[in-house]
């Protein structure tokens, strides 16, 4: 099994474009490409499965240590400018994973990766103001926010994000 890990981990670390320490070092540097590769990995190490057998499955995941560096490491990227890195530490306390459940921070940072023209963090925006989930519910500003989430999406496609190009919106 550790070594079944270990081969993980170190092609995680190949695929992701140099090894771990590199791209701690690069982190720790602020360098936000590189925080938020180091949050991929962590959060690719997460045993979802495992976890959701789990009868106190909030707590595992709020404590699951992956999941805890994944937050810490997109959140920096998050903090060096990088939209996706906001988008998925939005993801992260959205649903609880390396933190408590928390839909207004989730909030804040769906705001930051949509200002930086992060497609899903704009989608993820126009649902919760949709729903009103974390935050009051407002159909106006769910609407704007599925419209830029839209244009983004995209100008993304055009300049060759593949994903970008296959992406549906949830609809409310």
């Amino acid at each position: 099994m550790i070594k079944v890990l270990l081969a993980l981990t170190v092609l995680t670390a190949v695929m992701f474009g140099g090894d771990y320490e590199e791209l701690e070092k690069n982190c720790n540097s602020k360098n936000a490409t590189a925080c938020k590769k180091m949050g991929d990995i962590c959060y690719r190490k997460v045993d979802f499965d495992n976890l959701k057998k789990d009868k106190n499955s909030i707590s595992a995941f709020e404590n699951d240590k992956n999941a805890i560096l994944a937050l810490k490491y997109f959140s920096k990227a998050c903090d060096e400018g990088d939209a996706s890195g906001c988008h998925f530490s939005g993801d992260m306390y959205f649903g609880g994973y390396g933190t408590k459940n928390d839909k207004p921070m989730s909030v804040k940072f769906y705001i930051k990766a949509c200002d930086g023209d992060d497609y899903q963090g704009c989608n993820r925006l126009g649902m919760l103001y949709g729903y009103g989930m974390g935050v009051k519910r407002d159909m106006l500003l769910s609407k704007e926010y599925h419209k830029k989430a839209i244009e983004t999406k995209d100008k993304a496609c055009a300049e060759g994000d593949n994903f970008a190009c296959v992406y549906r919106f949830m609809s409310l």
